[in-house]
């Protein structure tokens, strides 16, 4: 065990330029949903509001500290990789699917294993309570914005119906209807 201590550095000086030609360094949640309004990119909106906190337009606490973005940012990176590894799964009557070969924990939670193989219990579990739960919040608020919006909801429910029918029959009948 070593007590030398290890930092990471990196130059933002193009972020800062950037930040400056498009007059963006937030300094409030406010300022960042005007930029979401506005069509900026995410990826765009998080570089200004790094540049605003380090050169103190923007309190600390608008981000969470570099250290924890340098985790997350290596976290999705992995997770991307993860989710490129892929298996075929033959349906009952004779496609292949190809889906990823692991499956990632339904609420994010860290007190267990991020990924589990699909062919295990556990993503047995996962993906049941995946499609009963966090899908549903999907659905549910995909209904609502069409709702709000004048959309048919009726018909979009529908067609979703028609689509889950579809794929269950492929994965359990053993011809195509």
């Amino acid at each position: 065990m070593t007590n030398k201590k290890l930092y990471i550095r990196a130059d933002i000086t193009d972020w800062h330029e950037e930040a400056l030609n498009i007059e963006l360094l937030p300094k409030n949640e406010d300022e960042i949903i005007e930029a979401i309004e506005s069509g900026k990119h995410t990826a765009q909106i998080a570089r200004c509001i790094i540049v605003s906190r380090e050169v103190g337009e923007a309190d600390k606490e608008i981000l969470p500290e570099n250290k924890l973005l340098i985790m997350v940012g290596a976290m999705q990176d992995i997770s991307k990789k993860v989710r490129n590894k892929k298996i075929d799964v033959e349906t009952a009557n004779g496609q292949t699917w190809r889906i990823p070969a692991f499956l990632g924990h339904p609420n994010g939670n860290d007190d267990d294993v991020s990924y589990v193989s699909v062919d295990s219990q556990k993503a047995r579990e996962w993906a049941a309570n995946y499609l009963e739960t966090i899908v549903i919040g999907h659905i549910r608020n995909r209904l609502a914005t069409l709702y709000q919006n004048g959309g048919d909801v009726t018909e979009s429910a529908k067609k979703l119906k028609m689509i889950i029918n579809e794929m269950v029959a492929e994965l359990t009948e053993p011809t195509s209807r």
